[in-house]
């Protein structure tokens, strides 16, 4: 793998050449021309995002990702997944703002790459979850979302929505409480609490509840 990225930046008499580098990682790639000790600029391409990392003698120097600038911005390209790099020998004259080190710059971009991940597979969860209640199959949902809010007890919209898949009233009530304990200005949760506190008032029969398919209020089976 290194001898093949070494011809990308080499040619047959040891010239720099410029080019577009795939199927690499940013970190795997940093890392050779670390042991080459190479002087050149990475544009990196992620998606919509442009990054900047800069390397000098196989130091990085600086990185910049839009406004971001220095080791937040070199760690948020090395977060990156599935981009295209292309190496140029124009290289702009940097002062060395990032100081950690290479090893440290990946095992943080790593990191961060795996939060994110993370945060998009619970978000897939979720939004499964509350396909699920649309389609009244609560029994699955309660499941889901049972595991959910153990896992992520600070997300409001996954009480709300577990709160909806729930058959009796005191349990809805809790749910409910951890909602306006996050986000007590949400209208969308006053609005829920309203209709909890009618149903209340109707005094309906707390150990076996039904939900208005419309609305999500408490209904009397």
């Amino acid at each position: 793998m290194q001898e093949t990225m070494v011809q990308n930046l080499n040619g047959e008499n040891g010239e720099n050449l410029t080019g577009v580098i795939n199927g690499f990682t940013v970190s795997s790639f940093l890392q050779m021309l670390e042991l080459e000790q190479k002087t050149c600029c990475l544009q990196v391409q992620y998606q919509d995002m442009h990054g900047t990392l800069y390397i000098h003698c196989g130091i990085v120097l600086d990185a910049q990702v839009d406004n971001l600038h220095g080791e937040e911005a070199a760690i948020l390209i090395l977060s990156w997944d599935t981009v295209k790099i292309k190496v140029e020998n124009f290289f702009e004259k940097r002062k060395k703002v990032i100081h950690s080190s290479l090893t440290r710059l990946i095992i943080e971009g790593s990191r961060r790459k795996d939060e994110s991940r993370f945060a998009k597979e619970s978000n897939d969860e979720l939004q499964k979850a509350i396909s699920l209640i649309e389609g009244h199959h609560f029994v699955e949902a309660h499941r889901l979302l049972s595991r959910y809010v153990k896992t992520h007890p600070g997300n409001t919209d996954a009480w709300l929505w577990y709160s909806r898949c729930l058959g009796n009233l005191d349990a809805v009530a809790f749910a409910l409480s951890k909602c306006s304990q996050f986000a007590p200005a949400d209208p969308k949760i006053s609005e829920e609490i309203n209709k909890l506190d009618h149903a209340k008032r109707a005094e309906l029969n707390t150990t076996k509840i039904g939900l208005c398919p419309f609305c999500w209020a408490p209904l009397d089976r």
